[in-house]
């Protein structure tokens, strides 16, 4: 017996189509104006995963639909976990479908750097972009208004980095030959004012280090930096060069402390305290911290 969802009322459409699949409500948004509208009404938020071969997953944390652009007509193939949809639509015309109607925070996974020019042609706002690429400076300039970055740079960089970013997240990772001595200095205090920072793979020294961290004193955005560093190195003469020396013990609510070596610098102006730590082969910077009571040392 044929079901006509469209006569129902309104506020019973809206029930039967939250009930359905993530793969359903799709299926249904893309049948006419007045459905996408009615699916585009539940408001539910959800991720879109994009290639530059034209493969898109929507997911929510129950579900993922994977759809392809494609120039034929709409079909389904294998696909496992589920069944790949096949829409006969350009990418750009389904990415914007998918995320008016599901309101969907984009991020794109590109191959290397020559491929940037695929984002700029993108209709929709990017949230997050994972890049392989040899040309680290060219492409942290091509990406400085999307908000989260993940690059993996496979060749050493002789750049001076001159620009400020500003990313809300990012993540370098070098998985070759590390960059020279100046532009592991230079590339650190270019990303100063992003929220957050992780570069992998390259050991800072003790004064690349000291250099950061008041540059931070002086006026920063940073929330969090986690950088290679020897741990041996870390101690109090780093912080009476920055002429903040204050120790801490680190913990988190209702958590024993973990790491008992840490210094607690301020921000000058703000007030904004951040505390400073290692962990393994890494040294931390971060605003959220708690201190146990009693375990400021001045």
């Amino acid at each position: 017996m044929e079901f006509r969802l469209l006569r129902l009322p309104y506020l019973a459409i809206k029930e039967v189509l939250m009930s359905m699949s993530l793969r359903e409500q799709f299926l249904i948004s893309i049948t006419s104006k007045t459905s996408k509208s009615l699916v585009k009404s539940i408001k539910q938020k959800t991720q879109l995963a994009v290639a530059q071969n034209g493969k898109m997953c929507l997911k929510t944390k129950k579900e993922t639909v994977c759809v392809q652009s494609q120039e034929h007509e709409l079909s389904f193939v294998e696909y496992p976990p589920g069944r790949l949809i096949i829409w006969k639509k350009p990418l750009n015309s389904c990415m914007e479908h998918l995320v008016e109607v599901f309101r969907s925070k984009v991020h794109v996974s590109l191959a290397s750097k020559e491929n940037l020019k695929f984002l700029e042609e993108l209709p929709v706002n990017i949230h997050s972009v994972k890049v392989t690429t040899v040309h680290l400076q060219e492409t942290l300039d091509s990406l400085r208004n999307i908000p989260v970055v993940e690059l993996t740079c496979q060749k050493p960089s002789n750049n001076s980095f001159e620009s400020s970013y500003h990313f809300d997240s990012i993540i370098i990772k070098f998985s070759n030959n590390s960059p020279f001595t100046t532009t592991r200095r230079s590339l650190l205090l270019s990303l100063i004012n992003c929220r957050k920072v992780h570069i992998q793979n390259i050991v800072y020294s003790t004064q690349n280090l000291i250099d950061f961290l008041g540059k931070w004193i002086n006026g920063s955005k940073m929330e969090r930096l986690q950088v290679c560093f020897n741990r041996n190195k870390f101690n109090k003469s780093i912080f009476e060069q920055l002429g903040q020396v204050e120790s801490g013990t680190f913990t988190r609510a209702g958590k024993k402390p973990r790491f008992p070596l840490s210094f607690i610098i301020k921000q000058n102006g703000t007030g904004i305290e951040a505390i400073v730590y290692t962990c393994g082969n890494n040294v931390i910077m971060t605003t959220k911290f708690e201190v146990a009571s009693g375990a400021r040392n001045l």
